[in-house]
């Protein structure tokens, strides 16, 4: 998860593009909204990739605090179970709720043909890249520097010894 205040940025990047990049590329954003904010406008996001949205807003009731639950989600995503009335108590039920919130949110997006095949393909280029970088690692090894491994101390080729 991404916290848009603690993404480290550039002091010359006035615009924040790290930051609104990572945003963007989630696929579920939390939003914390203050207290008495201005309501959360969807349209105001213009990433792609973004399917749900999480609207969390702290309110003080007989001064204990409670968090207000809102969810937005894209019209092509199965609907989401939306709390029953939406405000919950800020207590271990809360926190477990809203993780499990998060945790079943992503499965249904992952269930998307687009986003399945997505991650298909990423995790066949990292398997690739990971591999390609083996292969070098073990490729810059001499063979002296295999017969050392070895013990072989007289310095004999490796391919002539019984290794």
């Amino acid at each position: 998860f991404n916290v848009a205040p603690m993404i480290s940025s550039d002091k010359n990047d006035r615009e924040f593009i790290q930051r609104k990049s990572l945003i963007a590329n989630a696929l579920i954003c939390i939003i914390f909204q203050e207290e008495n904010g201005l309501s959360f406008q969807p349209d105001f996001f213009l990433g792609k990739v973004t399917q749900v949205y999480i609207i969390v807003q702290p309110i003080q009731i007989k001064s204990n605090l409670y968090y207000k639950i809102e969810i937005w989600r894209r019209t092509d995503i199965e609907p989401i179970v939306d709390p029953s009335g939406g405000i919950f108590k800020r207590d271990e039920s809360f926190r477990d709720y809203f993780l499990t919130l998060i945790l079943n949110t992503t499965n249904t997006i992952l269930k998307k043909d687009f986003f399945r095949k997505r991650i298909i393909e990423q995790r066949s280029s990292l398997k690739n890249e990971y591999l390609i970088k083996l292969s070098q690692i073990f490729y810059s090894y001499s063979k002296h520097d295999l017969s050392m491994l070895h013990g072989n101390d007289d310095n004999i080729p490796i391919e002539n010894s019984n290794i």
